[in-house]
């Protein structure tokens, strides 16, 4: 889950004992994106570019990663999240196209995103009530002293443990939205990788490129493929054959960074059942907070967005 965006929905109707795959087929949309979500605000950075090699690029966004939370960033800011999810057919025709709106809120202190609109309607009193269960359900965990933000098969951070399974290499420096990034790519080391959870063996044989920006060291875009296919139960349950993906980020306000696009595209099966799929998720309309937690949060649904 990302910032209450459930990346696996999709698989609501399967039987019981395939729920529990979805965080090995879903949660590895998030491994990137949620590196990136963690890649700290850029308030200080080299005056001048230098000549730098790969790790001490990485060195300098690894120290970035470490002075900033971005989870309390995302506590200062409203803003609004639209996703479209698209079922695919098996030639890659559009089956079935979901679009949803949610507004970044605050409940005691955590941020949520609030479902607010869906397909371009305003939700129907069906969709209100599955909304109040959601967040029913969030206030329940902090009201059990539980973060309702984290997830602990799908939660990563960009730090030495998931860089270290990696090699990179400089590839030059490019510009994006008007400032100059130095392009890294990277694949799986060679040899045997640490497989902690289930989703690190199809983290284990994805590989990219990384745009880090030579200003501030933040990282504004990442892209990721899956370049070998990965088996589910030796094959017998289900496996993951295509998984590519693009994470943008920007530079929303002075010395503020945030996610701005996700692009994903998800081809695999759960025994018999074909899963095909696309997503895009786009962050908008930052806002810092400025009135009360109370006014945030308590604010209804609007009926139209």
């Amino acid at each position: 889950m990302v910032w209450g965006v459930k990346y696996g929905d999709g698989l609501n109707g399967l039987m019981p004992e395939t729920q529990k795959l979805r965080k090995t087929l879903y949660g590895m949309m998030g491994v990137f994106f949620m590196s990136a979500l963690s890649w700290g605000t850029g308030q200080e950075g080299r005056s001048s570019f230098q000549s730098l090699s790969a790790s001490q690029i990485l060195e300098e966004a690894l120290a970035r990663a470490a002075r900033e939370d971005q989870r309390d960033l995302v506590k200062q800011y409203r803003f609004k999240v639209s996703r479209v999810r698209d079922k695919l057919d098996r030639q890659g025709g559009l089956k079935e196209r979901d679009e949803e709106v949610y507004e970044n809120v605050l409940i005691e202190g955590f941020p949520y995103q609030r479902l607010i609109e869906k397909n371009g309607q305003a939700l129907t009193e069906k969709e209100r009530k599955e909304e109040e269960k959601r967040r029913s359900e969030f206030r329940e965990k902090i009201a059990k002293r539980e973060d309702p933000t984290r997830d602990e098969e799908g939660a990563f951070s960009f730090d030495q443990h998931l860089v270290g399974r990696f090699d990179f290499s400089l590839e030059g420096v490019e510009e994006l939205t008007g400032r100059s990034n130095y392009v890294l790519a990277y694949r799986p080391k060679e040899g045997k990788l640490p497989v902690e959870r289930r989703i690190d063996r199809a983290l284990n044989k994805v590989e990219g490129r990384i745009w880090v920006d030579q200003e501030s060291y933040e990282v504004s875009r990442v892209e990721f493929e899956l370049k070998e296919k990965v088996k589910l139960g030796w094959g017998l349950i289900g496996s993951i054959q295509e998984v590519k993906g693009t994470v943008r980020r920007e530079e929303v306000n002075a010395g503020v960074w945030f996610p701005t696009g996700f692009d994903l595209y998800l081809k695999g099966r759960i025994f018999f059942r074909s899963l095909h799929s696309r997503q895009q998720v786009r962050w908008s309309e930052f806002d810092r907070l400025t009135s009360s937690v109370t006014e945030v949060v308590e604010a209804p649904v609007p009926d139209s967005f």
